[in-house]
């Protein structure tokens, strides 16, 4: 009897274990789907440590004898670290396409500025 209830609990224990896994994955995801709304350097860290314990989820799991679940836990978290690299690009690029605007905005600020500058100059014909 004793021996039973061991069993029962490291089977209950090794079912939590995938539970809190899948549930670091879950969300690693809103936390990913959430980063273009609001890119920040927290919440980059944040995700960041998401990815750390979800690798520490995987290892656990391969250590316990759980080659499949870790295997199908990984090929998820490469999906997710795919989603939040291009997360990323996206925010770089959107900054960039901000600079590129700005430094637009700059170049016709300055061709006005200097195209008033040399209306107001009085002209100067050569005298006869």
């Amino acid at each position: 009897m004793k021996n039973n209830t061991v069993v029962l609990l490291l089977a209950v224990l090794v079912v939590a274990g995938c539970d809190s896994a899948q549930r670091t994955a879950d969300t690693l995801q809103k936390e990913i789907a959430a980063y273009p709304s609001a890119p920040s350097a927290e919440a980059a860290e944040k995700i960041e440590q998401s990815f750390d314990r979800l690798d520490q989820k995987i290892g656990q799991l391969r250590s316990a004898g759980k080659i499949q679940e870790a295997e199908s836990l990984d090929r998820q978290r490469q999906n997710l670290q795919a989603q939040y690299l291009a997360a990323r690009m996206t925010e770089g690029l959107q900054k960039m396409k901000q600079a590129a605007e700005g430094l637009g905005s700059a170049f016709r600020e300055a061709g006005e500025a200097f195209g008033t500058a040399i209306k107001s100059q009085p002209s100067s014909t050569p005298e006869q």
